[in-house]
């Protein structure tokens, strides 16, 4: 079954079945499929893909395998297409469809499952086969033909093979495994394309240049930088768009693809020339005024798309892949800057030197820019002192493409304590061969991020904190010495200076370099070590927010 290049439906019920492998069979899941099964042959080619689509009148399973043996079951059907598959658990009266395209031409095994031992029941069970389409291979797309700044095809990615595996990832740290097909464009300069995606199974879309000759490598590097884009996922009868501005006229690939090796489907994509909103791109931020006082932005970037692919990370953050609005401001070198971030959606606000370096310097940790993400009706900042007086611009932006709203940014000079908040430390240069002495009080100083243990098993440490910057060469160790005075109980703890200044990824960051030795008075050490130069935040904390004092902080680099 199915007749070539047909369609086969199947009625059946596992009610007077057996469960033939007890609990041994969990496709992946972390429990077993325990119902009573059914089982199909399917005769299968190579080059070709089936559709295997199951509604079941009670909770169930529908899963393929290439021989009866439970651990041939379970690496077949948890092997995300290369050799079988598995859908994940189907509600009773509803529908979900499996795709699969052999690598190899043969007989393969379909079950029909219980998700639990009570699960059992009727069911219908549908098998079609689809030949390749003619454009499912990178060297031979299906041109399309701008008309007015436009064009759009209804396609499908069913009978497609994944044609390169797993090397396409556009930077996003996700594989683009499912079955894809290809069209051919060709773009201009200057100008920037609309590119919508409408399909009624997860897909993704990508854009490279077709002079990437169709190497994985190059494809994955253009998909994921200024030479093409990302469209990462869009849901099922979802519709999801991102923008492209060419860096040359050309020829270019849109590749129709997903992330899950069993998703394939039909789809319309569209492409059309546009004048972006105002904002919408860097080369078009809104100007603002050097901030005298608090300088207050409000914003909206629904409507708005994403003009940079998969390019801002700010160092290991979050890939954010929501549309941005972006402002231009002029900033006074060594003045320390607050960016508030409030928005109404999963935001980031990234800060940056200018367009071109926005990308890198907003994950310099404050050297050169700055970042911070802030979950909906929450608040969050970053504070930026720039190394040269000049123009820098900032972005809000979305974290996925579905996160688009209303936000404000607040935007204000600091004055007082410079080293009291994890997004404003002190920078201590430390010496070969010179131990560096830095005196500190604090006093003055609030509790700037609570609930921080460093999973070190002790309460939280509630005190004013003091928060230094240092840096440790390649190869290098620098050591602490922390000296509290007399009726000072303090606490040294430490962190990877590009960490997020939130709880939890502090907590995580500084596991395993912390101090805390019990009694006022009683001295404190680190040693701080990398493979490549690295910058850390070092914190003079203590356990209670009324244990307050002074302190010396030895640094010394041997």
């Amino acid at each position: 079954m199915p007749p070539p290049g047909g369609e086969l439906v199947l009625q059946g019920t596992t009610a007077q079945a057996s469960n033939e492998y007890g609990r041994a069979i969990r496709c992946g899941r972390p429990e077993p499929l325990a119902g009573p099964q059914r089982y199909y042959r399917l005769s299968a080619t190579a080059g070709r893909s089936y559709r295997l689509e199951l509604r079941p009148s009670f909770a169930a399973v529908l899963y393929l395998f290439s021989a009866c043996s439970p651990d041939i079951i379970n690496a077949d059907c948890a092997s995300r297409g290369s050799s079988g598959g598995s859908t994940g658990t189907i509600p009773a009266g509803e529908t979900q469809a499996l795709v699969f395209t052999p690598l190899a031409t043969g007989v393969y095994h379909l079950a029909v499952d219980g998700a639990s031992g009570a699960d059992h029941g009727s069911y219908s069970l549908s098998v079609r086969e689809f030949a390749a389409p003619a454009h499912a291979a990178c060297v031979s797309p299906q041109q399309l033909a701008l008309s007015a700044g436009k064009a759009s095809v209804s396609g499908s990615t069913l009978g497609a093979p994944n044609e390169f595996g797993q090397a396409i990832g556009c930077n996003l740290g996700l594989s683009f495994d499912g079955p894809q097909v290809y069209y051919s464009v060709s773009l201009s300069e200057k100008t920037w394309y609309r590119l919508r995606l409408e399909p009624d199974f997860r897909a993704s879309l990508y854009v490279v240049n077709a002079a990437a000759s169709c190497r994985p490598a190059n494809l994955d590097q253009d998909c994921g930088g200024l030479t093409g884009t990302v469209l990462a996922e869009v849901p099922p009868g979802g519709s999801g768009a991102t923008a492209f501005s060419p860096p040359a006229s050309g020829s270019y690939l849109l590749v129709v693809d997903s992330v899950d090796p069993a998703a394939a489907g039909r789809f319309t994509l569209t492409v059309e020339s546009f004048v972006p909103p105002e904002n919408m791109v860097c080369s078009q931020a809104a100007s603002l005024t050097a901030p005298a006082g608090p300088l207050v932005v409000s914003g909206d970037t629904r409507g708005l798309l994403n003009d940079l692919g998969a390019l801002m990370s700010c160092a290991g953050g979050p890939r954010l892949l929501g549309g941005q609005a972006y402002y231009s401001v002029p900033l006074v070198a060594k003045r320390a800057y607050q960016f508030i971030l409030r928005p109404t959606f999963n935001a980031a606000l990234a800060v940056g030197a200018g367009c071109a370096s926005l990308p890198a310097d907003c994950g310099t940790g404050g050297l050169s820019g700055g970042a911070v993400v802030v979950g909906p009706g929450q608040a969050g900042s970053t504070v930026f002192s720039p190394p040269a007086s000049g123009t820098y611009v900032f972005s809000v932006e979305g974290r996925a493409p579905e996160d688009a709203g209303t936000f404000e940014v607040e935007l204000r000079e600091l004055t007082g304590p410079r080293n009291g908040t994890c997004v404003q430390p002190a920078t201590l240069a430390a010496r070969v061969g010179k131990e560096l002495v830095e005196a500190g009080d604090t006093g003055p100083l609030t509790n700037d991020l609570s609930g921080i243990t460093c999973g070190s098993g002790k309460a939280a440490w509630s005190g004013g904190q003091a928060y230094y910057r240092v840096t440790v060469p390649a190869g290098r160790s620098v050591q602490l010495a922390l000296q509290p005075e007399s009726g000072f109980d303090a606490a040294l703890y430490a962190f990877p200076a590009a960490t997020s200044c939130s709880t939890d990824a502090v907590n995580a960051a500084c596991a395993g370099m912390w101090s805390d030795r019990v009694g006022p008075g009683v001295a404190e050490s680190l040693t701080l070590g990398a493979p490549t130069s690295t910058d850390y935040l070092v914190v003079v904390d203590s356990w209670s927010a009324s244990d307050l004092g002074t302190y010396t902080l030895r640094v010394s680099l041997p």
